[in-house]
């Protein structure tokens, strides 16, 4: 039952973060096909939406740091040749920008994936420290919080940074355990 319920808190952050891209930064640029489908889409997530998540269009995207990882996504030959950020996330916007023709909004793409991920560990984290309910409870927080949402999907690494802290988060906690369980 847990999971099932986690299940729907991880889709409805997605969704929400997939809400967020769009209200703020226009479609995925593709066939005028798929761009009307993911506007009907949102039409349907809208009715979903909290009522404190007011998203307006980004006149001017991407200034400062995510205009520098699109540039070193561009440049990029190898994992590690981001040499003056996180390569993790700078590859995500590279791979991203592959999959979508070269189009900037790859890198708020790539944001959005991790801020939807951080759900998914915040719900591992809060889990297996306390409890199944616990870390439902912390996900949901997570999955709706406006501020999340909003700059969820600005194009910073912040969220891949989080993801991973909370990844490693849980699986100390798990060496801990299993350590604690043989000693």
């Amino acid at each position: 039952m847990a999971r099932a319920a986690f299940a729907l808190v991880l889709l409805y952050a997605a969704a929400l973060r997939f809400d967020a891209l769009l209200a703020q930064y226009g479609p995925i640029p593709g066939s005028p096909r798929a761009e009307a489908l993911q506007l009907e889409i949102r039409e349907w997530i809208r009715r979903l939406r909290p009522s404190e998540l007011d998203l307006t269009r980004v006149e001017k995207p991407y200034r400062g740091d995510p205009t520098t990882y699109l540039r070193y996504a561009r440049a990029m030959q190898s994992f590690y040749a981001a040499h003056e950020r996180e390569p993790l996330f700078v590859f995500s916007t590279k791979v991203l920008l592959g999959l979508l023709d070269d189009h900037d909004i790859a890198v708020s793409v790539a944001s959005g994936l991790y801020s939807t991920l951080v759900v998914l560990g915040t719900y591992l984290v809060g889990s297996f420290a306390f409890s199944r309910f616990v870390g439902l409870g912390a996900a949901f927080a997570m999955a709706t919080e406006a501020w999340a949402i909003r700059i969820g999907v600005d194009g910073w690494r912040d969220d891949a940074f989080t993801f991973f802290v909370l990844l490693t988060t849980y699986g100390l906690l798990r060496l801990q355990r299993r350590w604690v369980h043989y000693a």
